[in-house]
């Protein structure tokens, strides 16, 4: 089974993307917040599918597979978990 993020970004009233401590990553690597996102997930062996129509921003995405995050930095996101869900549970889907 492989794992796929939905909705990878945490679109919605949760903006994941603005959070101070992606921001700070993503600077540190001269990157976009998204991508680092990105990162974080594929180093988790996620299945990623982002879409834009912004020829900026696919550049931008495409450039994910080539940051490598540390592991405290691994660390710092994985830690941003507040259990909040963009789509619906998919525990509670019949």
């Amino acid at each position: 089974v492989a794992i796929t993020a939905y909705s990878p970004l945490a679109s919605g009233g949760f903006k994941l993307i603005e959070h101070p401590t992606i921001v700070k990553i993503a600077e540190s690597h001269g990157s976009s917040p998204a991508a680092v996102i990105f990162a974080w997930l594929l180093q988790r062996g996620i299945i990623i599918i982002p879409k834009s129509s912004s020829p900026e921003r696919l550049k931008e995405n495409l450039r994910a597979g080539s940051i490598k995050l540390t592991s405290d930095e691994m660390r710092l996101i994985s830690a941003l978990n507040c259990d909040r869900r963009s789509c619906p549970d998919p525990n509670l889907i019949i």
